[in-house]
């Protein structure tokens, strides 16, 4: 009985003594386990390092690097599209074979509709660097509600089912810049006179990606002819979003003194952007006032009184407008009523509102006219736009008989001999009376 006891126990400590060895064993080998598993994270660690240049170790001695080129446009705008470009080289000892590359779509970049995501390079030569890299692009879209700022792509390269990502490469996105544009400026009616009232009808745009707030237009009136009517000098918008247009309208009235020319009228937009950046922009815009031109010609001064006589007619041009009339010529045309003894043409020049100019001309009426006679009267002329007038026009000069001449004093001038004659007469009967010679001063006048 001792004997198998003691069988038993040499058993069982053999029993203990194989189960601490299996133990020891098993924690040896799930030691070793752990720390392969490190080292080989640690070496993908190690050979994924991010960088815009990229070397990469592998069995073989073989080098790869890839190189980020540019983007073009640089920065590039919402809405638009944007080319990034690589260079990929092989800079180990050995060729490489069934080499691609691929990227990836972050953000508001998108690929154009032709671009595949992956790229088959194929092979590369050992020491394929410089100018006989392998060159590769890919064309995106941007979103056109993109924001400004930085993003990433996601590039990977390649061999048979094995890749490496690479460090994101950054795109640059930057929104254009805030633009608020008068886009059309109309003032009703065209053409004003003074004294009328015009409507400006002012449409503002704005061009910026994004919405613009506190949009104020203003005119500039001072040292000008116009008022602003019912409202103020200053319109405002409280905010225009990205590619919004208004219309915002001035009513202005033209003094009744207004030269006619094209009156130039300073305008100023102000804005400010989300940020609460403030911008201003500043133009012009042209008024036209245009006062018709007003004239009228008269007889200024006169010697016709009868027909089958002489004379000579002062005519005057007056510029009744609010505009100047320049080059002014008035021409006598011809007509079976009279002759012209004169020239028939008289330049008046420039004249200014308020002016007048006057022109002779000597003429000769037709035997039979005892009424007015008709002058026929051509004015030429340019108003302040140069644009040119010829008007014709009928002006009357009144003819009358031989009794009516004397009735009404008229040709006095052709009677001032006979006055003269009396005066000589009086003159010389007081001399003889002083001599006493009269009765030979009246025989010598009755028998000459």
């Amino acid at each position: 009985m001792q004997k198998e006891g003691a069988k038993k126990d040499s058993r069982i400590a053999v029993s203990r003594m194989k189960s601490r060895v299996l133990a020891s064993s098993f924690r040896s080998i799930l030691i070793m386990v752990v720390i392969f598993i490190s080292i080989v994270l640690l070496s993908i660690l190690v050979s994924a390092k991010s960088e815009s240049t990229f070397f990469k170790k592998s069995p073989g001695a073989l080098d790869v690097q890839v190189t980020f080129l540019n983007q073009d446009p640089d920065p590039v705008e919402p809405g638009e599209r944007v080319k990034l470009r690589w260079k990929v080289e092989n800079k180990g000892a050995g060729a490489l074979n069934d080499v691609s590359v691929s990227v990836s779509e972050e953000g508001p970049l998108h690929l154009t509709t032709k671009e595949q995501k992956i790229k088959e390079v194929g092979s590369l030569d050992s020491r394929q660097i410089g100018k006989d890299s392998y060159a590769v692009e890919w064309e995106f879209d941007v979103d056109e509600q993109a924001v400004e700022g930085d993003y990433e792509v996601d590039f990977r390269y390649g061999m048979g089912d094995a890749s490496v990502k690479l460090e994101n490469f950054t795109v640059h996105v930057k929104s254009r810049d805030t633009v608020v544009l008068l886009d059309k400026v109309e003032v009703i009616p065209e053409r004003t006179q003074a004294g009328q009232e015009a409507r400006v009808h002012v449409t503002i745009a704005n061009l910026a990606d994004s919405a613009v707030d506190d949009v104020r237009v203003s005119v500039d009136l001072k040292d000008l002819p116009f008022a602003t009517v019912g409202s103020a000098g200053e319109k405002a918008i409280k905010k225009l979003l990205a590619g919004e247009s208004q219309e915002i309208i001035f009513q202005l009235v033209v003094d009744g003194t207004a030269p006619s020319k094209v009156h130039r009228i300073p305008l100023k937009v102000t804005y400010a952007n989300r940020e609460g950046k403030k911008y201003e922009t500043q133009t012009n815009f042209g008024l036209i006032v245009d006062n018709p031109p007003q004239f009228i010609i008269n007889v200024d001064e006169t010697k016709v009184y009868q027909s089958k006589k002489k004379g000579n007619v002062v005519l005057s041009f007056s510029n009744i407008g609010k505009s100047d009339i320049n080059f002014v010529v008035l021409t006598l045309l011809p007509s079976p009523a009279y002759t012209i003894l004169s020239p028939p043409t008289s330049y008046l020049g420039n004249l200014e509102s308020d002016d007048y100019e006057t022109a002779a001309f000597d003429v000769f009426v037709e035997e039979g006219k005892t009424k007015d006679v008709k002058l026929m009267v051509q004015t030429t002329f340019k108003d302040s736009y140069n644009e040119e007038y010829v008007i014709e026009q009928e002006i009357p000069v009144a003819v009358y008989s031989p009794g009516e001449i004397q009735r009404y004093g008229l040709g006095a001038e052709q009677s001032n001999w006979g006055v003269w004659i009396l005066i000589i007469a009086i003159l010389a009967v007081v001399y003889y009376k002083k001599k006493g010679e009269i009765h030979k001063f009246i025989k010598k006048v009755l028998h000459g």
